[in-house]
């Protein structure tokens, strides 16, 4: 009987590929999407957006109208969005990466568009009331150093998101932009 429930054992071991060592079970929870992939996920659509921004705290905001298209991609690991409208009387076009970095165990984001030459990197996660919040330094314009950002985003339903910029720190901190997903 010993012998036999050894061969069962052995059998099953062959059949299930043996079992993996602690490094490649790490490397497969590390590529594996999970239930915050599935939140990105839930963005995945089109989506008419509309939008205030602010140059500085004082002014009016300028409004504008536009589109995103926002996807997933290899396999449901990215979150990429591409949105076009028009601001300041000028077509604006941005590029959005954002992912969970299921190593690091937060949410990573790149950002690139028409009205700069660079990359915006940050990363952050979802606070108790479940909104994304993002933070990151992009370079000032008017003198090349690092300018602090901070993004948050709510999804209210599964038709509507709100997406919030401030730049600066603590009490220096003003709202830039504001914009309402809907579909």
């Amino acid at each position: 009987m010993a012998k036999y429930l050894s061969l069962c054992l052995l059998a099953l071991g062959l059949a299930s590929g043996f079992a993996q060592s602690e490094e490649e079970q790490a490397w497969m929870a590390s590529m594996t999407p999970g239930a915050e992939h599935q939140w990105l996920a839930e963005m995945a659509g089109e989506w008419k957006t509309e939008a205030n921004s602010w140059m500085d705290p004082a002014s009016e905001p300028i409004h504008s109208e536009g589109t995103a298209k926002i996807e997933m991609a290899m396999g449901g690991r990215y979150q990429i969005s591409h949105h076009s409208s028009t601001m300041m009387g000028m077509p604006f076009s941005g590029m959005g990466i954002l992912a969970y970095d299921n190593v690091l165990k937060k949410f990573t984001t790149t950002w690139i568009d028409n009205f700069g030459t660079g990359i915006l990197y940050g990363e952050g996660s979802k606070n108790a009331d479940g909104v994304l919040v993002i933070l990151g330094t992009m370079a000032n314009p008017v003198d090349g150093k690092p300018l602090p950002y901070r993004y948050e985003t709510k999804v209210e339903s599964p038709n509507k998101v709100t997406f919030a910029m401030y730049m600066g720190t603590g009490d220096h901190a003003f709202k830039t932009m504001e914009m309402t997903y809907s579909r």
